[in-house]
């Protein structure tokens, strides 16, 4: 079965099937308008957080973080069998970095650059 979900900015979405959950920020225990999450691509001797949209696999237990400047990254996420599709239809917007984590504690997972003007989204 193909899961899918687009997000259109931190705490909305459409076109959601299967087990991909966008995951409000509003519904933390402090309210913000996003995830705070340490930069992941860029090490540093302090820590700098990324603004993200967060959306859970509740299949596998991953949570997938979208990295964006602005409140409204628009991206469409499909995953099947195990396997990530980003921006098929290439309709993104404002996303600058998706990382994939089961890691609680924020440290290990796997990292995707997503280049500006329609460019794939490649594994780094």
């Amino acid at each position: 079965m193909a899961n899918q979900i687009r997000v259109t900015s931190m705490d909305s979405f459409e076109d959601q099937e299967g087990t991909l959950v966008l995951v409000s920020p509003d519904d933390t225990p402090r309210p913000v308008s996003h995830w705070s999450v340490p930069q992941w691509w860029k090490p540093s001797e302090r820590t700098i957080y990324a603004h993200c949209a967060r959306v859970d696999n509740t299949a596998t237990g991953e949570t997938i973080y979208i990295a964006s400047k602005t409140r409204f990254p628009r991206i469409l996420i499909e995953e099947s069998g195990g396997n990530y599709t980003f921006d098929r239809d290439r309709t993104r917007e404002h996303v600058d970095r998706i990382w994939i984590t089961t890691d609680p504690n924020l440290q290990a997972g796997d990292d995707y650059e997503c280049p500006l003007r329609r460019s794939e989204i490649t594994k780094v």
